[in-house]
């Protein structure tokens, strides 16, 4: 059963954006240009897919939060391989298996809906 708000959502993603825009640094791995960059592309990523997304704390909200979902898993599954498929493993590979799984979990526990009236932007 599917237990994460969107709204809870919504705050996972804005915080794991800023994690992965300062990891590099953070967590030492700067020196390792794969890694880095990975890191910082993944966290703008997730910034743009959040502001974007159909949801209590998305600004544009083009995105339909089914598809944001979807995304987080295919995200997830990605970082989870991606210290081998991109060769950073020797390095650095903790970070963006820790965030990997996170991702997923998010992706896939929370709610596929966002209620209707959370939606309604009062006019003031």
């Amino acid at each position: 059963m599917k237990k994460i708000p969107t709204t809870v959502h919504a705050y996972i993603d804005y915080g794991s954006a800023l994690i992965f825009l300062v990891s590099p640094w953070l967590f030492k791995f700067s020196d390792v240009p794969t890694a880095k960059w990975l890191s910082i592309f993944v966290g703008v990523m997730i910034l743009v897919m959040s502001l974007l997304t159909r949801y209590e704390y998305g600004v544009v909200r083009l995105i339909p939060m089914r598809i944001h979902l979807m995304t987080d898993i295919l995200l997830g599954l990605f970082l989870i391989i991606s210290p081998w498929l991109l060769g950073f493993y020797g390095e650095t590979f903790l970070f963006h298996i820790v965030m990997g799984f996170s991702a997923l979990g998010a992706g896939m526990w929370t709610k596929g809906y966002v209620k209707k009236e959370a939606l309604i932007v009062e006019n003031s």
